[in-house]
């Protein structure tokens, strides 16, 4: 029950940064750096900040589902980089954070809808003629929208 709490700050954090991006199609730094504020109540919530006893792998987090998650997440720095920001770097910091609140197996849910939902979008985007195919968009929506099945996925 308590996972719920870090989740609907990470919800509200999302649909901040996706009207953002709808509305400025960028995300300021200050912004991303407030991503902190669900990351450590997660922490908090998840006992995951130096819990007694720990060795010092545990205390770096080593073993925990929300440090695979940030790690995950992290992978998709330098894909933004080498597609030349074809994939958004603050999508990538999205998906660090997204996955140092929920952990490992719900970013793997989150970035698999996320693209997903992408996708259908742009298709059906191309298909009614809007797009073209070097349009852009913003994908922070989809992240949101992800966040929110794996939330009914894992949480429910």
């Amino acid at each position: 029950m308590a996972d719920i709490i870090p989740d609907m700050i990470m919800v509200v954090y999302l649909i901040s940064a996706s009207i953002t991006d709808v509305l400025k199609k960028k995300l300021s730094r200050v912004f991303l750096l407030a991503g902190i504020i669900p990351v450590a109540v997660s922490g908090v919530v998840h006992g995951i900040y130096f819990p007694a006893g720990s060795s010092l792998s545990e205390i770096l987090g080593l073993y925990s589902p929300y440090a695979a998650g940030l790690g995950l997440g992290a992978l998709f720095i330098p894909v933004s980089l080498l597609t030349r920001g074809r994939i958004g770097m603050a999508d990538a910091i999205l998906f660090c954070i997204s996955g140092a609140v929920s952990g490992y197996a719900p970013l793997m849910v989150i970035i698999i809808l996320s693209f997903l939902f992408g996708s259908v979008y742009s298709i059906a985007m191309l298909a009614a003629g809007r797009f073209t195919g070097k349009s852009r968009f913003a994908f922070v929506p989809f992240i949101l929208m992800g966040y929110l099945a794996a939330i009914i996925i894992f949480r429910v």
